[in-house]
């Protein structure tokens, strides 16, 4: 075991010990601002070097990385609300812009071609989904009370003893009172497992859920049981799956990461003492391979820094009563590239001498999302692992350039936009200076 992971705040610690130790951590972050800083820009430093293989001696990039062959790259480093920094990376990724470009060619062949290597590329980097099995999505429901024949040396502690339409009844040994020959259970000593994938929602309702007025209407709730009835939301499916990979964990794999008294979902405090941990433990998982572990602690992460709330927050209504992230998304059962023919076109331009000029729509690429998924970002699951944090991608859109450039412009402090203002004010003063001469120009 990598030392510093004893260092760390472990993840049997009680809330208290959790809130105490997240506290202390914010206070050295608020108190050593310059300190954090550095570290960020080494972080920053490892990602560009390690995981997108760029060289900064040399600059340029010297070996392949997650993205593929990468020509160029811009950051913008901005203070969040919560005192923490962030960065908006734009990659300028070789032959992209020509594949892009080549959607919108004269030539059927030559736009499908484009269309499926733009869509396989897609499927190397982005994800949306908790790659959940159907196994993942057994769920339980109390049942009251029973009577059920004394069966004690055949019926074993979560033996099942009947299994009908994907579900069954389980029995627990807790709580067993021998009575005239048979065996009395209390309130939760038998529980109907089911063990199906819950019916989603209509699509019209999942597009409610993005409006301002009626998301608060559903609570969130995309799916329901066939056969209990039980609702779903994406989080209690998500937890669901992680209460029983813990199960399997503990029981099959002696590998006990929570105390045994854990409640599910853990506190966010407690999620957070994981986060800070993910890189150390996945690198230990990497050396002592354990899947169910891995997946545990990296949807346990990835829940919490990548899912989209479904109340959503101020700023999704910016600019619209409609969430402009546009969650949650739809089920989509393929990686897709999707164009809107039904739009306005618009052309792009091309300078004289390189070809004609192109008529092109608006497209979006859209990565494969199954019901849990529907209020995940999309993320690159390399990223994910190694650092668990919000990682947001987004490409195909040349717009994509302005919004990471003009972050550089952008201040969340008043002291921040002073100077930027006096500059747009100057500027404003010249080009009106400029128009007026103009016009009397013309005037004489």
């Amino acid at each position: 075991m990598n030392h510093k992971m004893e260092l760390l705040p472990q993840m049997d610690m009680d809330q208290s010990d959790c809130i105490a130790d997240l506290l202390y951590r914010s206070k050295l972050r608020i108190d050593n601002p310059g300190a954090c800083a550095r570290e960020y820009n080494s972080i920053m430093q490892i990602i560009m070097e390690s995981l997108i293989g760029w060289n900064f001696d040399l600059r340029k990039q010297t070996s392949l990385g997650i993205f593929g062959k990468v020509l160029a790259w811009c950051d913008t480093t901005e203070e969040q609300a919560r005192f923490s920094l962030h960065s908006h990376v734009l990659l300028f990724i070789a032959e992209f812009d020509a594949l892009v470009s080549m959607l919108w060619s004269n030539c059927d062949t030559i736009r499908e071609a484009a269309r499926k290597e733009l869509t396989m590329y897609m499927m190397k980097t982005m994800s949306s989904t908790y790659d959940l099995k159907e196994e993942d999505f057994i769920h339980e429901k109390p049942i009251k009370s029973a009577i059920i024949p004394n069966h004690q040396d055949t019926v074993q502690h979560g033996q099942t003893l009947e299994n009908t339409h994907n579900s069954s009844t389980v029995l627990k040994q807790e709580g067993i009172i021998q009575n005239d020959g048979h065996v009395e259970l209390n309130e939760l000593a038998v529980k109907d497992f089911c063990q199906i994938i819950p019916t989603p929602v209509c699509t019209k309702n999942l597009i409610k859920m993005r409006h301002e007025r009626t998301c608060h209407v559903f609570k969130g709730f995309i799916g329901k049981c066939a056969v209990c009835g039980e609702k779903f939301t994406s989080t209690k499916i998500i937890w669901n799956a992680i209460k029983l990979w813990n199960l399997q964990c503990t029981e099959k794999m002696d590998c006990q990461v929570f105390k045994d008294d854990v409640i599910f979902p853990l506190s966010k405090e407690q999620i957070d003492n994981v986060a800070l941990r993910i890189s150390y433990d996945m690198e230990y998982i990497s050396r002592h391979p354990n899947d169910t572990l891995k997946k545990m602690l990296y949807n346990i992460v990835l829940h919490r820094f990548n899912e989209h709330d479904y109340r959503h927050r101020k700023g999704c209504f910016k600019k619209t009563s409609e969430c402009r992230f546009h969650y949650p998304r739809t089920i989509q059962e393929n990686d897709e590239l999707k164009i809107d023919f039904k739009a306005d076109p618009s052309i792009w331009y091309t300078s004289y001498g390189n070809g004609d000029n192109l008529v092109c729509y608006p497209f979006s690429m859209e990565p494969k999302r199954s019901l849990p998924d529907v209020f995940l970002n999309t993320n690159n699951s390399t990223v994910s692992e190694i650092y668990g944090y919000n990682n947001n991608v987004a490409m195909g859109n040349r717009n994509c350039i302005y919004y990471v450039t003009l972050y550089n412009t952008k201040g969340n402090q008043q002291e921040e936009q002073f100077p930027f203002l006096r500059h747009c004010t100057a500027i404003a003063k010249r080009l009106r200076k400029l128009r007026n001469q103009d016009n009397e120009a013309v005037e004489n």
